[in-house]
């Protein structure tokens, strides 16, 4: 049963634009069945997608579709400040109001994959969307805009949400059918290592390899395949003219609600043999953790309250498709004279993502990797008036029409083998590899 509701002020009590939600029942299949559903009404559909699962258990916890969004393409100018600008317009929306953001890797990479195709940022307000509850099994979907949807109502969407039918997925690797190259080499990579290694500058510093493909992947079914084989803490999806990014993350950016701030990070990169698997720590993947741990604190200290920054977890083991790391997660009071957006953009880019100290590392980033890292080491998130949930773009794919890339790295410490992070860096492109489906020609 659908039930709809009419909402028109906002959070501070001024006169908003007349929301209309309407609920429905979580479809067999879950999130998967109302992607299928989506697209077979319109191909470009969803523009975004963004999901919450508990790291621990693999249980979807929240999810946002986007069906309809006012979108900004940002080029060439200050994305931070394109972000504020974008929320605050958002305000105007009432409480149901917002906005999902990219933001790319910060410095000059409009270039990247030789095509000008990819945004410095992209800021979608929002019109239609869907918010799904997993604990409880209801959908909602809402429309913030004072214009009735020209094509459906809230009620119209949910009817056809509630009523999708499951289908299957080849989970099968296709990983032949694009021909991948590194666009990173060996010698490369192992030249920046080295280079670190002998003139210091920072206690760490991530550097990333590129894969690459001239074909083009089809971005909402690989998107479906990754997020069935590869669940993890974020997954996310967005598309805009003829760019697509999605990935399936370990690490989250930081999330933000009622001003209580949580942030985790990742270090250290183990092959298991299973999900159940434990390991001990050698002291290389322990230096590792305490670089971005370090770097954690040192970032979140710049937003917390004074006296309300606190190591919650600390070298906690998870595992995601094959790949063991250790977690820390830290927790503290947004600072009053701050808000979300400088929360988020303390943490951006994540230190798991370029090393620590951030600027150093920065530094060292831009000497030594040939390739500008373009989507890789961004962000995406959700900003709404209830709350902020951000990732960083890690273990993630983009499509442009010169075709599909994939971009991850490994942190490089001094007791680094130049050759393993390598391997490690390639390896961790893999999930993506081999849940590409190509698009039609």
């Amino acid at each position: 049963m659908n039930r709809s509701t009419k909402h028109s002020t906002s959070p501070k009590g001024r006169l908003a634009p007349q929301s209309r939600t309407a609920e429905f029942t979580l479809p067999e299949g879950g999130v998967d069945t109302l992607l299928h559903t989506l697209a077979g009404i319109d191909s470009e559909l969803p523009v975004f997608v963004y999901e919450r699962i508990d790291p621990l258990t693999r249980q979807p916890l929240t999810t946002w579709i986007g069906l309809r969004t006012d979108a900004t393409r940002v080029q060439g100018t200050d994305t931070a400040a394109a972000l504020r600008a974008a929320t605050v317009a958002a305000r105007a929306d009432g409480p149901h109001g917002g906005v999902f953001a990219f933001l790319g890797y910060p410095g000059p990479h409009s270039t990247v994959h030789g095509d000008a195709g990819i945004p410095d940022a992209l800021l979608m307000r929002l019109i239609d969307y869907l918010t799904i509850d997993h604990r409880t099994g209801r959908g909602r979907v809402v429309h913030t805009s004072t214009e009735p949807d020209p094509e459906r109502t809230p009620e119209q969407w949910a009817s056809a949400c509630g009523s999708g039918t499951a289908t299957s997925l080849d989970l099968t690797s296709h990983e032949a059918d694009f021909q991948w190259t590194t666009q990173t080499s060996a010698e490369q990579y192992t030249a920046g290592v080295r280079a670190f290694q002998q003139r210091g500058g920072a206690s760490g510093v991530v550097l990333s390899v590129r894969v690459a493909s001239e074909h083009r992947a089809e971005p909402m079914h690989s998107y479906r395949v990754l997020r069935t084989v590869n669940p993890s803490t974020r997954m996310f999806f967005l598309r805009h003219d003829q760019f697509a990014l999605w990935g399936a993350t370990s690490l989250p950016l930081l999330h933000l609600s009622d001003g209580h701030i949580t942030a985790e990070t990742d270090g250290a990169t183990h092959p298991v043999a299973d999900e159940e698997h434990h390991w001990q720590p050698s002291p290389k993947e322990l230096g590792e953790y305490e670089v971005v741990a370090d770097a954690l604190v040192e970032d979140l200290a710049h937003v917390a309250a004074p006296g309300t920054l606190q190591l919650t977890r600390e070298r906690e083991q998870r595992v995601f498709f094959g790949l063991g790391h250790l977690f820390a997660e830290a927790q503290a009071e947004l600072a009053p004279e701050c808000d979300a957006v400088d929360a988020v953009l303390a943490m951006h880019p994540h230190g798991a993502t370029v090393g620590h100290p951030r600027s150093a590392a920065q530094t060292l980033i831009a000497e030594l990797e040939q390739l500008p890292r373009g989507p890789f080491a961004g962000l995406v998130g959700l900003f709404t008036a209830e709350e902020v949930d951000a990732t960083a773009v890690t273990r993630s794919m983009w499509t442009t029409p010169r075709g599909s890339v994939t971009q991850a790295g490994a942190k490089v410490v001094p007791a680094s083998v130049a050759e393993h992070e390598y391997a490690e860096s390639v390896l961790k492109t893999r999930a993506l590899r081999v849940t590409a489906r190509r698009a039609s020609s």
